[in-house]
């Protein structure tokens, strides 16, 4: 905590130095209110927040340089648990000069994304620690991304499967439980340190890569076209992809595909199309994603979004529509929620943004009344 305490006073006191902007800003989430066949849950928060959920951000931006320090749990601990802050999401970016700029640490790198959830709804994106560099010159971009999945970038076999390892059986230990008690995850935490020893102990240390993306862009009046290649470890998976976005008056749309070659050759498309008027807006998006095209039908995937959302004087309705799967609604996908329904009210209260809804989740037949409430200065 001193640590955190000692960067978060650095980064105040480089603004007043400076003269640049200093903005931070937390969060609160959980539900109201939950039905489940568990039972009844009423003023349930939800400590096991993400980077996504944005629990304590702090940015500092310049002309020429800047940072952010994202503070969050990792792990799905909930009301009675205590909340360790063990988790942090830095990056640091600089200028040195005009076109091109050099980001360390966590950085954003993909395709394009849809706006209805801002983050489940892309084929191909990333936000692990590593290296970018990016130039702009008059309508093109490029960009290379080093990225080492939170590992030194130049890592051995042993580092990763030991990695790997301890996952998968801490995945394992929790699997099927949804709201885990602090001993499941302490003995989760010792099955997955077990299974790491073990692979340390039989892995050889041979040379492996993280990741290394490369991505092109090209800016024009008709929209902006990009392509992105990836290749990780002895470039044994591939990933060739390009994208597309553009605006057309009330309308907007985008459009990617993403071909993976590895062991089992993969295949995704997907589409977004926005329509705005006055206070109306709607956006839908689809998508097909094959994980293996030899069996197609059987290893295929169909992620169906959509939203509603109607502005209002300090606020806005909505609903929307979520499915990681629409051919299997009861199924979860990555460990998401398989299917939700949603209608709600966000709203601002000057510094001060929050969120209402009435939620069904379908995979797991839970009836909730989720909120948040997020402060920003």
């Amino acid at each position: 905590m001193k640590k955190i305490v000692g960067i978060i006073a650095a980064v105040a006191m480089a603004a007043s130095v400076f003269a640049v902007d200093f903005s931070a800003g937390f969060q609160l989430k959980g539900n109201l209110f939950s039905y489940s066949d568990d039972g009844v849950k009423a003023l349930d928060l939800n400590t096991g927040n993400s980077k996504d959920d944005k629990p304590f951000i702090f940015s500092v931006n310049g002309d020429r340089a800047g940072g952010q320090l994202k503070l969050f749990t990792n792990e799905a601990v909930t009301a009675n648990d205590a909340v360790e802050f063990d988790a942090q999401a830095l990056n640091i970016w600089f200028k040195p000069f005009d076109g091109l700029r050099i980001d360390l640490g966590n950085s954003d790198f993909g395709l394009n994304c849809e706006q209805i959830t801002w983050w489940r709804g892309k084929l191909y994106g990333t936000d692990d620690w590593g290296f970018k560099a990016t130039y702009n010159k008059d309508a093109f971009e490029v960009a290379l991304f080093l990225s080492a999945k939170n590992a030194p970038f130049f890592a051995n076999t042993v580092t990763i499967a030991g990695d790997n390892a301890y996952k998968a059986a801490y995945d394992a230990a929790l699997a099927g439980i949804t709201d885990p008690t602090e001993a499941q995850i302490n003995a989760a935490k010792a099955a997955g340190d077990a299974a790491k020893a073990l692979a340390l102990a039989a892995g050889d240390k041979e040379s492996l890569m993280g990741e290394m993306a490369l991505k092109l862009g090209y800016n024009a009046d008709f929209g902006n076209i990009s392509a992105i290649f990836d290749a990780t470890s002895k470039f044994d998976v591939l990933k060739f992809g390009a994208g597309y976005k553009g605006s057309f008056g009330a309308s907007s749309i985008f459009a990617d595909v993403l071909f993976t070659k590895a062991a089992a050759n993969g295949l995704g498309f997907d589409v977004d199309y926005k329509y705005s008027a006055d206070a109306l807006t709607i956006e839908l998006y689809a998508g097909i994603i094959a994980g293996d095209i030899s069996n197609f039908s059987d290893t295929m995937i169909v992620p169906l979004m959509a939203k509603v959302n109607y502005s209002l004087n300090g606020g806005a309705l909505y609903a929307k529509f979520v499915s990681n799967d629409v051919t299997h609604t009861d199924v979860k996908v990555d460990g998401y929620k398989a299917t939700e329904i949603e209608a709600g009210y966000d709203g601002n209260l000057g510094a001060i943004a929050y969120n209402v809804a009435l939620n069904y989740n379908m995979g797991d037949k839970v009836f909730a009344v989720p909120f948040w409430v997020r402060l920003s200065f």
